[in-house]
């Protein structure tokens, strides 16, 4: 049987099925387990909207509805400095005639900011289906369903005839922890070529890689010996860098800040992998890592940075820690110099020289 006959016979079961919601709840396992990710979830919400609706049933539709939605999108809508900085730089971007195009709904946040800034239509593209759906009901519920429409696609799946013609503003919030993880420079390559007017405006705007030297006080130790057997080999499998909070305890700069990478989001070049040096000054103090964060350039006026600090507030990105194999204990004002890697997915950092071997354990 071939994927449509058994789209098809499912359909039929579900039309079958229609107000059980034990059976129900296991044709949405079926269909999102056949990739139709989309249709499961729908078939999930109507358990979930069925008065009574057992507690298995309802768990089996929940599990359906959220197994592939990033937890992170709980955290980004609670920085509310992230929040502040969109918003000041959608109102003074938007005009009554702007047509907005937004890449990753998520929450449907950015979308409503667009709107309420007075966007007469504002597009958005999910490409994870309960998200997508999720979002159209919170449009709904906060009365722009009639100007802002969601695209449940990847945005490099959408048809610039889906949004009437390229639009007048692009406006994202792609970025990950290291900047690239979430596949912003090829998005933003592909949305910019096909989909957003010349000249548009782009927000934000740039965005840029800062790093540091640093000392984490509560490094993850290492195995050691468990149980009376030597198991510290197994320490050359764990990952070099890490993320940690921006305010966690413990860490501390050991050197200025440098903008290692810089991306003009508003290019339409190719983007490739690059690589790049520069120089930190240090202060003096031991360190065992270089630890990475990002700003972001909303619009020339807001910036976003998530500089690491226990001052600051709680950040939705994390920074990350690139540790050494052993610690560095610079002299005041010494330069050293910090070499870094990027494949347009993946950062990758260290220090030239390395730190000398003869130096003590990093951990």
């Amino acid at each position: 049987m071939n994927k449509d006959d058994r789209l098809h016979g499912f359909e039929a079961l579900v039309r079958q099925a229609d107000g059980n919601a034990p059976a129900l709840a296991a044709l949405s396992l079926l269909f999102s387990s056949d990739g139709w990710k989309s249709r499961a979830g729908e078939i999930a919400a109507q358990v979930l909207a069925l008065p009574d609706s057992d507690v298995a049933a309802r768990t089996i539709a929940r599990h359906v509805i959220t197994t592939d939605v990033p937890q992170w999108h709980f955290v980004i809508v609670a920085d509310l400095a992230r929040n502040l900085a969109y918003d000041q730089a959608l109102q003074r971007a938007v005009t009554p005639g702007s047509r907005v195009l937004e890449i990753g709904t998520g929450s449907g946040l950015l979308a409503m900011m667009a709107a309420r800034a007075g966007a007469a239509h504002v597009y958005t593209c999910e490409m994870e289906p309960a998200v997508a759906m999720t979002a159209r009901e919170i449009v709904a519920r906060n009365g722009f369903a009639h100007r802002i429409t969601v695209i449940d696609k990847h945005s490099k799946d959408v048809d610039v005839g889906e949004l009437d013609g390229p639009v007048d503003i692009l406006v994202s919030e792609i970025v990950s922890n290291e900047m690239l993880g979430e596949g912003v420079l090829p998005a933003m390559e592909d949305a910019i070529a096909r989909l957003v007017k010349p000249g548009g405006i782009i927000i934000p705007a740039q965005g840029t890689i800062r790093v540091a030297l640093a000392h984490l006080a509560d490094f993850p130790r290492t195995i050691g010996t468990v149980s009376g057997f030597n198991l510290s080999a197994f320490d050359d499998l764990r990952e070099p860098n890490f993320r940690i909070p921006t305010n966690r305890r413990g860490l501390t700069l050991a050197s200025d800040a440098v903008d290692l990478f810089a991306f003009d989001f508003t290019s339409t070049a190719p983007w490739s992998g690059d690589r790049a040096q520069a120089t930190l000054r240090a202060t003096g103090q031991p360190a065992n890592g270089l630890v990475q964060w990002i700003t972001l350039d909303m619009d020339g006026v807001t910036a976003y940075e998530n500089r690491p600090s226990t001052e600051a507030p709680p950040s939705a990105w994390a920074a990350v820690f690139h540790a050494f194999e052993t610690m560095l204990d610079p002299q005041d004002g010494q330069d050293i110099p910090v070499l870094g890697q990027h494949d347009m997915a993946n950062v990758r950092l260290w220090i030239d020289p390395p730190v000398p071997a003869e130096t003590a354990p990093a951990r």
